[in-house]
C-alpha cells in the first residue's frame, strides 16, 4: 500500500496521505491494543487517530481488510453528529463488502483457510521460503504464499535467526471472525 501511497502524490503533489497499520497489522501489533479485536474497534481506532491529529481526510482508501474499515468508517459517520466532516470519495480496493463465505472465492486462497493454516505454523519459522513452500504444499497459490512470507520478521527472543509474525495472528483471527 506504501508503494501505491507513493505513485498517488507523484501523480498528484498537492495530495497529502497517511497510511495506517491497523490494529494487530504491522508496527501497531506491538502496542498490544485491547479486545475485543473487530472491524468497529479497527474503524474506531483511525478515527480517533484522525480525530487526535486533526485531519478531515476528503478521500479514504482502504486495501483488502483496510477497505472493509473505511466502509465501517463511512458508517460510523454516517451515524455521528451532522457537525463530522465526512470524506467525499472511499475507495476499496481488492476486498468485498460485508462477510466473505468459503463458497464467495475460487481456489484454495480463502483469508479464512490462510489465517487457519498460520495459526497451525509452529513459530520461529526457519525462512521465507520455507514458509512459501508449506504454504503452496497445502494448496495456496504462489502469490499468496509469497506474501504471507513477506509477514515473517525477525524474533528478538530467537538467537539462531528465526521468524515470527510480524503482525498479532490471534488478533487478526478475532477480526476476521474465525
Amino acid at each position: 500500500m506504501l508503494g501505491f501511497a507513493r505513485r498517488l502524490v507523484a501523480g498528484f503533489p498537492h495530495w497529502q496521505v497517511v497510511c495506517i497499520d491497523l490494529r494487530c497489522h504491522g508496527e501497531s501489533a506491538a502496542l498490544g491494543l485491547r479486545g475485543p479485536h473487530t472491524l468497529e474497534a479497527a474503524a474506531a481506532d483511525v478515527i480517533a487517530l484522525l480525530s487526535k491529529l486533526k485531519l478531515f481526510p476528503e478521500m479514504l482508501i482502504g486495501h483488502s481488510f483496510g477497505g472493509k474499515v473505511v466502509l465501517q468508517m463511512t458508517q460510523a459517520w454516517s451515524q455521528a453528529a451532522r457537525r463530522v466532516p465526512r470524506p467525499v470519495q472511499v475507495w476499496v480496493l481488492d476486498a468485498l463488502p460485508g462477510e466473505v463465505r468459503s463458497g464467495d472465492m475460487g481456489g484454495a486462497d480463502r483469508p479464512a483457510d490462510l489465517i487457519s493454516t498460520l495459526q497451525d505454523i509452529r513459530l520461529p519459522v526457519t525462512s521465507r521460503n520455507w514458509l512459501t513452500s508449506k504454504l503452496e504444499a497445502a494448496g495456496f497459490s504462489r502469490q499468496v504464499a509469497i506474501w504471507a512470507a513477506t509477514n515473517l520478521a525477525p524474533l528478538p527472543s530467537s538467537s539462531d535467526g528465526g521468524l515470527g509474525w510480524g503482525f498479532d495472528l490471534a488478533g487478526i483471527a478475532q477480526m476476521f471472525r474465525c
